[in-house]
């Protein structure tokens, strides 16, 4: 399965050094140039998630850029990231509300952090422990989500 991906996605998994539950998921995740900037830019902040990054960056991902760029009230990285997978009619990888909204009004397929993480348990890459463990360090990253959604994902993790 292929994919394509807006920075929130990478930036998340590198600050835990997890690239290896996309890699789980996904043959080849398509990254446009103006997010591959975007991450690398803010990977200054980060170095270890930039050699992250670099150890799955020559098997798990294809820089590529959308024959047709359209235009989305949104930055750069993400209108890129959403024309693509509408071209290429594939999963969209963002933690971002707008961008995900956006995506799924045009009939894109959406997948954020958390389901890459319920993926990852539900076809026993991960435990339900491991996976809370990985949410806890997100969080600690300042990963915001919902007390909503985080009460959903821990109590799918407990059945």
């Amino acid at each position: 399965m292929e994919s394509v991906s807006n920075t929130t996605v990478l930036i998340l998994l590198s600050k835990v050094h997890r690239f290896d539950l996309l890699q789980n998921m996904f043959t080849n995740i398509f990254i446009p140039s103006a997010v591959e900037k975007e991450f690398i830019a803010g990977g200054s902040l980060y170095p270890s998630s930039i050699l992250h990054f670099q150890k799955y960056s020559k098997t798990l991902y294809t820089t590529e850029n959308p024959k047709i760029e359209k235009s989305f009230p949104l930055g750069l990285g993400e209108s890129s990231a959403i024309s693509l997978a509408l071209e290429k009619k594939i999963v969209f990888l963002s933690d971002d509300k707008r961008a995900r909204t956006i995506a799924q009004v045009l009939g894109v397929a959406v997948l954020g952090t958390p389901g890459i993480i319920l993926w990852n348990v539900q076809h026993k890459y991960l435990t339900p422990l491991q996976a809370k463990d990985i949410i806890h360090q997100l969080l600690k990253h300042k990963y915001y989500i919902s007390t909503e959604l985080y009460a959903q994902i821990m109590n799918l993790l407990e059945k």
